[in-house]
């Protein structure tokens, strides 16, 4: 598809995402509106290099989590 509109956009990685098994995200990019409104919660949250992490930093993914 060369140059698609906003809304084919918007749809293609609608679906994209809905059939990923992985998604990965930094911790201060799933404190954003947008991702936070699409992706209420996840089965599994892994959080890389934990400890370059503050608390705050690591609570919005970690509450993300179903377990």
């Amino acid at each position: 598809m060369e140059n698609p509109s906003e809304q084919n956009r918007h749809e293609l990685r609608r679906i994209y995402l809905d059939n990923a098994n992985i998604i990965g995200i930094t911790c201060s990019q799933s404190a954003k509106g947008d991702f936070s409104q699409e992706f209420k919660s996840f089965d599994v949250v892994i959080i890389d290099e934990v400890s370059k992490c503050t608390p705050p930093e690591l609570l919005i993914p970690a509450l993300k989590a179903k377990n």
